[in-house]
């Protein structure tokens, strides 16, 4: 695909033992089919903010629920963040809002001389006083 694109959604596995807390390890094996979903589909997540784990059952926290998105969104000049709110309000499973905003950085102006500023009584002077 040529555009820009994002999924988002509960995964329903982490991607590797550092993201589940509590109960049995993470296995390779139930990590490897999502790594290479990863891998295949070229998506990593988008940056986001508060809470690290998506999801628990009140003894075991997880990070299942993520927001990914391919190398062309992420090229893309924009400020956006998925925001995980922590799960055990309406769910098991943290609500998300993805911020989707257009850049504020200011681009960076070209420098410009102008040959005629050489012609300034003082332009070596000043030139050798901020060098």
């Amino acid at each position: 695909m040529d555009l820009p694109w994002l999924l988002i959604g509960n995964f329903n596995s982490p991607l590797s033992p550092d993201d589940k807390g509590g109960g049995l390890d993470v296995s390779s094996h139930a990590t490897e089919d999502f790594q290479e979903f990863a891998f295949k589909a070229r998506v990593e997540d988008l940056h986001s903010t508060s809470c690290q784990f998506t999801w628990t059952n009140g003894h075991v926290i997880c990070k299942l629920d993520r927001t990914r998105v391919n190398a062309l969104w992420l090229e893309q000049d924009r400020s956006n963040y998925a925001e995980f709110r922590p799960p055990g309000v309406f769910s098991d499973h943290a609500s998300c809002i993805v911020s989707i905003l257009e850049s504020s950085r200011r681009k960076a102006k070209p420098f410009k001389f102008f040959n005629k500023w050489t012609t300034h009584l003082d332009f070596t002077q000043i030139v050798q006083s901020q060098w």
